[in-house]
């Protein structure tokens, strides 16, 4: 019997930052110390009443893969959706995707005091891979 297929789908790119965004929530991560029931709830409650809608209480609707920007370090993040409007502005204007920074749930730290570590960096699909194998699932990568 096939596994179910996972889709990531690329919705945002910029030099350091790509976002996929998911066929469908999921709860499972690489990091085995990452819970999302609990997570969720303590990360809508820390944001703003207008922002809170955007982190789906149904599980992870999409990554952020993330090199950081003083040192060699790529970490991947969950991500919202936010809808541009008057009440959520977003710096460009329109709708656009941003990282749940702090929720790390792929990726290895390295120290920045060193310059980080480049051999911890792996390739995009790397970290999809990883992410489907965790739930169980397959995956396709669309660019």
């Amino acid at each position: 019997m096939s596994k179910k297929v996972l889709k990531f789908t690329k919705v945002q790119e910029n030099p350091r930052r790509k976002f996929y965004s998911l066929s469908e929530p999921i709860k499972k991560v690489p990091n085995d110390d990452f819970d999302w029931e609990k997570e969720h709830i303590e990360l809508r409650n820390q944001k703003k009443e207008e922002y809170r809608d955007f982190i789906s209480e149904k599980g992870i609707t999409a990554i952020c893969i993330s090199d950081a920007h003083t040192h060699q370090e790529r970490l991947v993040f969950p991500a919202m959706l936010v809808k541009h409007s008057i009440k959520t502005p977003t710096q460009s204007g329109k709708d656009e995707y941003l990282p749940l920074v702090g929720l790390e749930i792929d990726g290895i730290m390295t120290m920045m005091i060193h310059g980080g570590d480049g051999s911890t960096m792996k390739e995009p699909e790397y970290y999809i891979k990883r992410i489907a194998e965790s739930n169980n699932m397959d995956y396709e990568i669309i660019e």
